[in-house]
């Protein structure tokens, strides 16, 4: 059995791309995520949807993604991602967020021209 070289190794996933409404940009960027980011990236994709997602982890990409985030009344919270505001109810007591906001926040990214590739 023959060893495995390092030109062997799997190819490094392809980044996020994020449709840019910047003319200085073009219509198209690409994103580069760490990995923690892709982690959770591909949990918000992923059928069936998850439930172990951690709320403070998609703030995390949202911001990698470009998007700014404010705080609204109580635990309200909005995100200005390429023209699109996207408004959150933060989870609390618990850190995780539930599949029907986790389904809220894929539609978001989608309708913000975020698309999802696989093996990101």
């Amino acid at each position: 059995m023959a060893k495995k070289k390092k030109s062997d190794a799997p190819a490094q996933p392809p980044p996020a791309h994020v449709a840019s409404d910047r003319p200085d940009q073009g219509t198209i960027r690409q994103v580069k995520l760490n990995s923690k980011q892709k982690m959770v990236w591909n949990d918000i994709f992923f059928d069936p949807i998850k439930s172990s997602v951690k709320w403070d982890d998609i703030m995390n990409l949202f911001k990698a993604l470009g998007g700014d985030i404010s705080n609204g009344r109580g635990s309200r919270v909005r995100i200005l991602l390429n023209g699109n505001v996207g408004l959150f109810h933060r989870p609390h007591p618990e850190p995780t967020t539930d599949k029907g906001a986790l389904k809220s926040v894929r539609t978001f990214l989608l309708q913000s021209g975020v698309k999802h590739e696989t093996g990101i």
